[in-house]
């Protein structure tokens, strides 16, 4: 998919730790609520909604060369391990 077809908000997303997710120039993409269930934590919710465009990224990446080889298959493993790191709030989740 290309930039022209993407209908989110661009990546990178970055997560402030606390409430607010925000794209590249400093715009609000969510709002996480902190009255929601207890059982739930809402800042992993924070790192996981900052991750979204790069799982996308890893996903189309995957079924791309998965499906027509196109790429990479090294390209694909390191956009989903950096995805899945930022989405668990491990390492530069800063983008």
């Amino acid at each position: 998919m290309n930039e022209s077809e993407t209908k989110h908000t661009p990546g990178p997303w970055t997560f402030d730790g606390e409430e607010l997710v925000s794209d590249a120039e400093d715009w609000d993409v969510a709002y996480l609520a902190r009255f929601m269930n207890p059982g739930y934590s809402s800042e992993a919710n924070g790192y996981l909604l900052a991750a979204a465009p790069e799982l996308l990224e890893a996903c189309e990446a995957s079924v791309a060369y998965l499906l027509r080889g196109e790429g990479a298959g090294w390209k694909a493993c390191e956009l989903a391990q950096a995805a899945i790191a930022k989405a668990r709030g491990e390492g530069d989740v800063d983008g």
